[in-house]
């Protein structure tokens, strides 16, 4: 517990000098560091995993299986309800300060600007969830980073 209290202060004490902040993430990160273990192999690691998934099967073996009910025939979910920009404005304001490398802006600096930018690109923020209902997205959207820790 001492170390997550370590970085706790750490980043609540760096939250006003951005460029400390990341050096700091960097460091909590481990980016830029040589792995602590090189004696990992293939072998010990699929070892782990397919504990994990046995423990997991293990663990809901017991649990009943899960239940659908059909839809009617023609039934189509196309859209959601109209947002309005209060709306849009408050999801991002409720959204945490992560940030990934795929991000185009850091969370927080979108936070900051939410109030100009939603408003200008309300309709482009709306056209953009009706496509992601229907599927029409660029693949772009839908990838990941995944990053060694």
């Amino acid at each position: 517990m001492k170390r997550e209290a370590f970085w706790t202060s750490k980043v609540d004490s760096d939250r006003s000098f951005p460029r400390q902040l990341w050096r700091s993430i960097d460091a909590l990160m481990g980016r830029g560091r040589v792995p602590l273990s090189e004696h990992i192999d293939v072998a010990e690691f699929q070892r782990h995993f397919d504990a994990k998934v046995a423990d997991v099967r293990a663990l809901t073996a017991s649990a009943p299986p899960p239940s659908f009910s059909s839809v009617p025939f023609g039934c189509t979910f196309a859209e959601f309800q109209l947002l309005t920009v209060n709306d849009i404005t408050a999801a991002i304001r409720l959204l945490p300060d992560k940030h990934c490398v795929s991000n185009p802006i850091p969370t927080s600096l979108l936070k900051d600007c939410v109030d100009v930018l939603v408003p200008s690109q309300w309709s482009c923020i709306t056209n953009l969830c009706g496509q992601a209902l229907c599927q029409q997205c660029s693949s772009s959207l839908y990838n990941a980073t995944v990053e060694e820790v």
